[in-house]
């Protein structure tokens, strides 16, 4: 059965105006972009087939949509728009460690990720996320130095 592009666009309205509707757009607009590029990377490969689906999560408004990640037999196949997903949560990660390192407590970061996302994160949640920061900067304290620098002086 074909759904013209008038019905379609038809469905998605009537499912945004729901609950929690455009993260469940969202969630199938994904899943069905990575089996689309998987058919795509199958295509022309012998020896090679789709092999079922990985769970995976990603940031939305109010929940975390659930992805059906496709995966293939080879093992080779990572859908692109992980990617980009993956680039969000770097994003998010040095936004955390920002508003931490300006003097915003954990509860505060967490209060204010409840109000972009949707979705609390309790101060380990935070911690958590600020772990990668405190490991970089230990190692910049921990770098070795020369033993001699030198200076021009200012006149």
């Amino acid at each position: 059965m074909k759904i013209s592009n008038l019905q379609l666009r038809t469905l998605i309205g009537n499912h945004l105006k729901q609950e929690n509707g455009l993260n469940e757009v969202l969630e199938m607009t994904l899943n069905a972009l990575m089996k689309a590029e998987r058919s795509e990377h199958l295509n022309g490969q012998t020896g090679n087939k789709a092999n079922g689906f990985r769970p995976g999560r990603v940031y939305g408004k109010g929940k975390l949509p659930e992805l059906r990640i496709p995966r293939d037999r080879n093992g080779n196949f990572y859908p692109k728009v992980l990617a980009l997903l993956r680039a969000q949560q770097e994003e998010t990660d040095r936004m955390v460690s920002a508003l931490y390192g300006q003097g915003l407590t954990q509860a505060q970061v967490g209060q204010v990720f409840e109000e972009l996302y949707g979705r609390h994160y309790s101060p380990s949640s935070v911690s958590r996320g600020t772990r990668w920061m405190r490991q970089e900067v230990s190692e910049w304290l921990e770098r070795p130095l020369e033993t001699y620098y030198p200076v021009m002086p200012f006149t």
